[in-house]
């Protein structure tokens, strides 16, 4: 065992908060395979993100070549916002760039009369591949014998711990374009009471000030599942990932992630594949920060119109309602 005494966290690791302190209890034996694998590890404590107001902050022990992230509360009545920063995740080149989100009708009321996002667990998706790695990624790892991940054990755990992470992750997908997309309709609306909400990753990041859950945000990488691997330096780094033939969604993903462990003895966590956060999460926002406009689908009928517009005044927004730059007339000459 290796124990870190007690002292308190300077001002250069923790911004507009006062010195705290913490201890933390870690092993030297691997938690997946319970041997001795380990060839280089490191203890990081520090803000996540000094740039934003912070409530929780990240503990993270970095194993070669993992990194296992667990986040601790470590006090009451600390500022909020955690948009954590990490290098697998990519911001958009311009941050005040226009993003969006289709949505149904339903699901459009929810996020008016809960002023929360919705986000969805990444196994109840439908999509099989979300969260797994490509062919020539489990080939590298496990085939090279100068890393840990060759070892036959390990590969087993880390493959029951891959699926396990499927049912602690939740995601809220949004599409990076200047304009609307036919595509994305047709795709994520129902034909004709579709609705799209028009916002910029810096507004969304904003808006998600006063959740104190910690979040990742970053563009989502496309790759041949077949021939490219899959590059990253942490657990989350699939999540991040989808194959080339969702190309067209050029997505923003937004990516909150618990870990799947329990208490075990003396109170130490410990990995348990039994463990799933709810089927979705709601995070609560600032809608008069998040949206700049709605925009109404392209074959939306008048009264339809005039009901979300209703709808929406009632709730107390009063967000600007365009219809879609799909109805527009041609010209012949």
């Amino acid at each position: 065992w290796v124990r870190i005494p007690p002292r308190p966290l300077g001002r250069n690791e923790l911004t507009h908060v006062a010195p705290l302190s913490f201890q933390l209890t870690l092993s030297r034996v691997c938690p997946f395979c319970a041997r001795e694998l380990w060839y280089g590890a490191a203890l990081r404590v520090g803000a996540a993100n000094a740039s934003v107001r912070q409530r929780q902050y990240l503990l993270a022990l970095t194993l070669a070549p993992l990194e296992i992230a667990v986040i601790y509360s470590i006090g009451r009545g600390l500022p909020l916002g955690m948009h954590l920063e990490h290098a697998d995740f990519h911001a958009p080149p311009d941050p005040n760039g226009t993003i969006w989100r289709y949505v149904d009708l339903p699901r459009y009321l929810s996020l008016l009369t809960t002023r929360s996002l919705y986000m969805s667990r990444v196994d109840l998706l439908g999509d099989d591949l979300e969260g797994t790695i490509s062919r020539p990624t489990v080939e590298g790892d496990y085939l090279d014998p100068r890393r840990p991940t060759s070892l036959r054990g390990l590969q087993e755990a880390l493959r029951r711990l891959r699926e396990t992470q499927r049912r602690n992750v939740a995601i809220s997908c949004w599409h990076i374009a200047d304009c609307e997309s036919v595509g994305m309709w047709n795709q994520y609306s129902e034909s004709g009471k579709g609705i799209a909400i028009r916002s910029t990753y810096a507004r969304l990041i904003e808006s998600l000030e006063g959740w104190p859950t910690p979040f990742y945000i970053g563009c989502v990488s496309y790759a041949d599942y077949e021939r490219d691997v899959i590059s990253g330096t942490t657990m989350l780094a699939p999540f991040i990932h989808k194959p080339r033939e969702y190309q067209h969604e050029q997505e923003l993903r937004i990516v909150v992630s618990q870990l799947p462990a329990s208490p075990g003895p003396g109170g130490i966590l410990q990995l348990d594949h039994s463990v799933a956060m709810p089927p979705s999460i709601l995070a609560p926002l600032s809608l008069e920060v998040l949206v700049e406009e709605v925009v109404l689908a392209p074959k939306v009928p008048d009264w339809h119109r005039d009901a979300i517009e209703s709808a929406t005044k009632a709730l107390g927004f009063t967000f600007p309602l365009q219809a879609s730059s799909l109805t527009r007339k041609g010209f012949f000459g």
